[in-house]
């Protein structure tokens, strides 16, 4: 399987990386998004694949010694994803951003919806999962700061 190394510098708010997704909706305003959300540095290698490593998973059942990807991570791989194959990620299911929690510790989504042609960005309990919810895992050994 292919793989992609995500780098994060840190020099992008997070709302600058959704919005080099192109069009998108976000249930947080850019400030609170940016807050919630603050810029790292990071580097991991995610598999490169459409849709989630795992299906009917909530962020909760995830495997703890493995830290799930972020929602900056997730912005990242897309548009990585974008540039290389010209589609979009996520387009059957949505991607649980297990390794982030907002302010009220929700777990951020990812998809894109065709029909509206933009990414959206929402958020989950912890405890929710359904088949169509998915984790994808880093496989690299190097972890992403905690949250």
């Amino acid at each position: 399987m292919k793989t992609i190394k995500i780098v994060d510098d840190g020099k992008k708010k997070t709302s600058e990386l959704l919005a080099d997704c192109g069009d998108y909706w976000c249930y947080l305003f850019d400030e609170e998004l940016d807050n919630q959300f603050p810029p790292v540095k990071s580097s991991r290698t995610f598999n490169l694949t459409q849709e989630p490593d795992v299906l009917g998973v909530s962020a909760r059942e995830s495997d703890p010694k493995t830290r799930g990807i972020t929602l900056r991570e997730r912005l990242l791989l897309e548009s990585a994803y974008f540039k290389e194959k010209g589609e979009h990620l996520d387009v059957k299911s949505w991607t649980i951003c297990s390794g982030s929690r907002d302010s009220d510790g929700s777990v951020p989504y990812v998809c894109w919806y065709p029909y509206d042609r933009k990414v959206y960005v929402s958020r989950f309990d912890v405890d929710d999962a359904s088949p169509r919810d998915g984790l994808r895992s880093a496989i690299s050994l190097e972890p992403s700061p905690p949250v």
